[in-house]
């Protein structure tokens, strides 16, 4: 069984991820082809997209804030009537100026004609361009539209020698990211091109932009990144930002690890693989206020756990705290009905019998 400590305030967890696979989910792309004769089929979690023209593959879910999009292809060649080595290309962060709240308005007017993706705000990446002689970076303003193409499109960067371009039935790992106001292009493990963006600009559509050719696609995810980290600095507070468990956290019938799937301060948590009659033990001072020797009661010491758990479990964890090996309070804690609960503890006095509990 396995539970992730998010945040003990002390914090704790149990793990998902929140990407998007869609390389084979047809009705998650929207084709614009120029010949109206373009071929896209998926076998075996792989599409086969053959384009007798310009095709543009859009994705239909608009990217915002920080994201990934990762997917591995190849250009075919085996002898077919549009195997052709050139234009491994792709559009990101695409958005209609002329119409704002529907980037689709003007789908059957572009129809993967390549001019008419000047009326666009983009990033443009063409690799293998030009009959395989270029691999090129630009970014589009559409608002310039009908001007000259390089104030619409302009050059950022440009590869023309042999190991920037394509190769024949090579499959590519490509990843692009929108990230604090950059955005980059890696192919196979190489960055080649990067951008600094203003908030927001890397907001729109992804498209898959071929011309006369035949592309393999597969492994297509779009994975959001995580925000840059809250900082949790009162030392009444335990997160989990090292990479090694605290020394002062220890497990019998467990294993720990820290995990960076969960998380509620910060960008990690302690994740708790435990077996039954496991104990997790914390032997830190949680600094606890002493009660007042006049007698007047006015501070409550609290202790407050978030848990993020997997799978509905019909069980309980006691949560015990000790002074020289004695237990002074304890509450229960149940996580059966919520993937994601909090626990708060009352100790009403330094040495309290028992603290009340709750889920949430």
């Amino acid at each position: 069984m396995r539970l992730h400590l998010l945040l003990i305030s002390l914090f704790l967890c149990l793990s998902s991820h929140m990407e998007t696979k869609a390389a084979c989910q047809l009705s998650k792309w929207i084709s614009e082809d120029a010949s109206g004769k373009a071929q896209v089929t998926c076998t075996d979690g792989t599409l086969d997209i053959v384009s007798p023209d310009g095709l543009s593959l859009w994705y239909k879910e608009r990217l915002t804030g920080n994201y990934e999009i990762s997917y591995r292809a190849k250009v075919i060649m085996e002898h077919g009537a549009s195997d052709r080595l050139s234009d491994l290309n792709c559009f990101w962060g695409a958005s209609d100026p002329q119409h704002p709240d529907d980037f689709f308005a003007r789908s059957d007017w572009r129809k993967g004609i390549f001019q008419n993706y000047n009326t666009l705000n983009l990033f443009y990446v063409g690799y293998g361009g030009n009959d395989n002689k270029t691999t090129r970076f630009r970014r589009y303003h559409g608002e310039y539209y009908g001007t000259d193409d390089a104030k619409v499109k302009p050059l950022l960067k440009e590869y023309t020698d042999q190991a920037h371009l394509l190769k024949p039935n090579h499959w590519y790992d490509i990843r692009i990211r929108v990230e604090n106001d950059v955005t980059t292009y890696t192919i196979d493990g190489e960055e080649l091109f990067r951008q600094t963006i203003s908030s927001g600009e890397g907001d729109g559509y992804f498209a898959l932009r071929l011309w006369q050719n035949h592309v393999s696609l597969a492994d297509f995810r779009v994975s959001p990144l995580k925000e840059e980290p809250q900082a949790v600095t009162d030392e009444r507070l335990l997160s989990f930002e090292e990479p090694q468990v605290p020394a002062f956290i220890s497990g019998t019938a467990s294993r720990l690890s820290i995990s960076d799937e969960h998380f509620r301060a910060g960008s990690h948590s302690l994740c708790w693989d435990y077996e039954p009659e496991a104990v997790l033990s914390i032997r830190k001072d949680l600094k606890f206020e002493k009660k007042d020797p006049t007698g007047k009661d006015t501070y409550l010491s609290a202790f407050i756990v978030w848990v993020y758990n997997e799978q509905a479990q019909d069980k309980q964890i006691e949560f015990q705290f000790l002074k020289d090996g004695k237990k002074c309070a304890s509450f229960p804690f149940r996580h059966q009905l919520h993937r994601l609960a909090r626990g708060v503890g009352v100790l009403r006095t330094q040495h309290a019998r028992h603290s009340r509990g709750r889920d949430e």
